[in-house]
């Protein structure tokens, strides 16, 4: 892996500050990457509670897939930002269904 061009000009001035902002904006991680220490999960009675169904309901959608849960040990968690991602897709789901006549 070389050094781009970019990075061999900064270093060639002796521009130190340019060439730790590139070295920084390479190691950065993606803007979508979520920083772990401040997620907040839920365990599977939280998000039956919340959706107030049965237990059994909250996993069934987490073992289709329809809600992204992780396994500690022998417990499920799911992390908050998408069980609230989960909530707008299915409040969005329901305006289309109802708006188009399909209703439940």
């Amino acid at each position: 892996m070389g050094i781009d061009s970019g990075l061999q000009a900064a270093a060639a001035r002796r521009d130190i500050g340019a060439v730790v902002r590139q070295v920084a904006d390479r190691l950065a991680p993606p803007a979508d990457v979520v920083d772990l220490s401040t997620v907040k999960y839920l365990t599977v009675l939280e998000i039956a509670t919340t959706l107030r169904v049965a237990r059994m309901t909250a996993y069934r959608l987490i073992h289709r897939g329809e809600l992204p849960a992780i396994k500690v040990g022998r417990q499920i968690r799911v992390p908050e930002h998408a069980f609230q991602e989960y909530l707008r897709d299915r409040y969005a789901d329901a305006g289309l269904a109802l708006a188009g006549g399909q209703g439940a």
